[in-house]
């Protein structure tokens, strides 16, 4: 549900409190174990993190969502597609494509707790 309302809050352009909704997710996917719904959350808030002007970081928690996804063996829906390929346009645009692949990179190689951890460092107004 804090999910939900996340993504609902991101939908109206509310990016504070989309990231006030999805950190909370983000804790309790944390709290119980939940890999899938915490890389559901992490591209959400990827999405958050754009909306903010922070592409390195949106695409670094891509990176860190896709790592998850496919330790569980769940690959991302078609919406869940088109927002990382927003992401990935904007970022190869405005970093560059090295800039955008080695974000990627950094973000496949991060370890759970500290893809949490820039999820939750996500400023949003």
């Amino acid at each position: 549900a804090l999910h939900s309302l996340g993504e609902l809050a991101l939908q109206v352009g509310k990016a504070g409190c989309a990231r006030k909704y999805l950190a909370e997710s983000i804790t309790l996917a944390r709290t119980v174990g939940d890999k899938l719904q915490l890389a559901v959350c992490l591209e959400t808030m990827a999405q958050v993190t754009q909306l903010c002007g922070q592409l390195e970081q949106a695409v670094q928690l891509n990176g860190a969502a896709r790592t998850l996804r496919e330790a569980v063996g769940a690959p991302r829906t078609p919406s869940d597609s088109d927002a990382y390929e927003d992401i990935m346009a904007a970022a190869s645009a405005t970093l560059g494509e090295t800039a955008a692949a080695e974000a990627w990179a950094a973000g496949r190689a991060l370890p759970q707790d500290q893809a949490i951890s820039l999820a939750l460092r996500v400023v949003a107004d």
